[in-house]
């Protein structure tokens, strides 16, 4: 919480609670302008005692605070991961000693240095199993036979998912000592497809596409300061939206830098439009320019803040959220009454269609975050809202495909992971449930790229393989393969592209052989991409 403080500010118009010559003193909640809140013990104005600091996803620190930073209890994630024990306290709050619990019921037991990484350790599986951590080493656990899921604890990061080769590879997620978590899809220790990622310690959020670890297209923050921002990363123009405070919004060009740095929660609004609403409940355009904070708008300033009315918004967003039900709980605390905030959670098993249920519901509705096991075998972990799948989620199919993307409407809505044993990883666009583009990503052994038509997952149609080192093959496709005699056009390089006609392939060794039209041979392995010219 001390950084949260630091960035974010104490706004007293956000306070409620009790006072002592004009500083918080007791019991208080705190409303932040991006929807976190802590509710607990004061003192000089500081969160000092007991208390709680509920995320807007589910996750909250829940334990005992010095001068605003936490120093015993617990870090709880949103998906039933949890860290109980001592924290080092100050601005970085990092894990000291204490134990991890995996949602399986695996235990990491491990001390960290006050830079967060971990010093010693052991993994107590639910086996019975020990696993000895050693200092700057990867402690890897696996969790089934085929030794493609499990654990991997190293410095100041404990992840679980996907393994392959000792390196993230699959479906995972990233709990780090320094207080933030990534949830994604990796290929050799990469971030590729669809991540979710919350700096926890700075109170910042965002999601969208990644790409061997670099951001790209549409992806949405919500900063320290309240600031939900949309747009593409490769423009300036963006869509800034204040859910918790008001509901303002701004059009324009914006200065950010995406990259999680010290400079991450800057935001400068460059030039655009700001539209706030006015007490008639229509909008009045303002234009702003060169401005880092709303707070610099006249208008803004003047109307300010109110806690019932940030409170009604944030009560609104958890009951939608359902993964608190904090209602009664705070509005019992507005009272000054010293009632604590309780998670609830629904868990049950039926027997009809949905054979495992774990997560939210309101009025018998599934909201939130919940996970889901089905008799045919397919199960589903992300969000709901009002019964129905609505956000970010990850299906995974009786035979064991597993589709990562956006839900919308309970089916999948625009880019999605699409990962098969059998047929490799696809990056697809889905409208409405169904492919709307056929123009897809293959990734194979991280070694190959395709890029081009697909149908039925397999490569028919125009399309490239993509290679290490800028080599590239465009050429027509049937069933997977290049179709015979057709001409294709290849890049190597340092090389101006050229033509040649496919000949043949050995399945047996992968080789396939390029004829160009001065009668020179192209020798292609067609999985690694390693090639040789050969002349007859």
């Amino acid at each position: 919480m001390y950084r949260l403080v630091e960035l974010a500010g104490l706004d007293d118009n956000l306070y409620k609670g009790q006072r002592e010559n004009g500083q918080r003193s007791g019991l208080g909640i705190q409303i932040f302008p991006n929807g976190y809140f802590y509710y607990g013990m004061w003192k000089n104005n500081m969160a000092n005692g007991r208390g709680k600091l509920l995320y807007t996803d589910g996750t909250y620190y829940q334990g005992t605070y010095e001068n605003n930073s936490i120093v015993k209890g617990g870090l709880f994630f949103w998906n039933g991961r949890r860290f109980e024990g001592d924290f080092y306290g100050g601005p970085n709050e990092f894990f000291r000693s204490g134990r991890f619990f995996f949602r399986d019921g695996d235990v990491f037991d491990g001390k960290w240095n006050n830079f967060g990484s971990c010093t010693e350790g052991r993994l107590l599986a639910r086996s019975g199993e020990v696993l000895k951590f050693e200092k700057q080493k990867k402690l890897i656990k696996y969790d089934d036979q085929a030794r493609s899921l499990g654990k991997i604890i190293v410095n100041d990061i404990i992840y679980e998912g996907g393994i392959k080769n000792s390196l993230r590879h699959g479906f995972g997620c990233i709990y780090s000592t320094f207080q933030h978590y990534n949830q994604s899809f990796f290929i050799k220790d990469c971030y590729n497809g669809f991540a979710i990622g919350n700096r926890i310690s700075f109170g910042e959020t965002c999601e969208g596409n990644i790409y061997n670890d670099k951001i790209v297209h549409i992806w949405k923050r919500m900063t320290v300061r309240g600031y939900e921002i949309i747009g593409n990363v490769k423009e300036n123009k963006y869509h800034i939206k204040f859910p918790f405070l008001n509901d303002d919004h701004f059009i324009g060009d914006i200065a950010i830098d995406w990259t999680w740095n010290q400079n991450h929660h800057m935001v400068n609004f460059k030039a655009g439009k700001y539209f706030i609403r006015t007490e008639e409940s229509d909008f009045h355009e303002i234009e702003v320019r060169d401005i880092s904070s709303i707070d610099e708008i006249p208008e803004v300033a003047k109307r300010g803040l109110e806690f019932e009315a940030v409170f009604g918004r944030l009560k609104s967003y958890y009951k939608i959220k359902g993964a608190f039900q904090i209602n009664e709980a705070l509005e019992k605390a507005l009272d000054k009454t010293t009632t604590v905030l309780d998670e609830k959670k629904v868990n049950l098993i039926d027997m009809g269609r949905e054979v495992f249920f774990r997560g939210c519901k309101v009025n018998d509705q599934k909201e939130g975050y919940c996970q889901i096991e089905f008799e045919s075998g397919e199960k589903y972990s992300g969000f709901f809202k009002s019964d129905k799948k609505e956000g970010p989620g990850q299906l995974v199919k009786s035979n064991s495909d597993v589709y990562l993307g956006e839900f919308s409407n309970n089916v999948l809505e625009g880019n999605a992971v699409v990962y098969s044993d059998n047929k490799g990883v696809f990056l697809i666009e889905f409208q409405s449930g169904s492919i709307h583009s056929n123009i897809m990503m293959k990734f194979n052994n991280s070694e190959l790229i395709y890029i081009g038509e697909i149908d039925n997952f397999k490569f028919r149609g125009k399309g490239k393989l993509v290679y290490r080192d800028e080599f590239e093959i465009s050429a027509a496709f049937v069933n997977d393969e290049i179709e015979e005699s057709s001409l294709c056009q290849i890049k190597l390089k340092d090389l101006e592209p050229f033509e040649a006609f496919f000949l043949k392939v050995n399945k047996r060794s992968n080789m396939a052989v390029f004829e160009t039209a001065d009668k020179r041979y192209l020798f292609v392995d067609m999985l690694k991409g390693k090639w040789s010219w050969v002349n007859f």
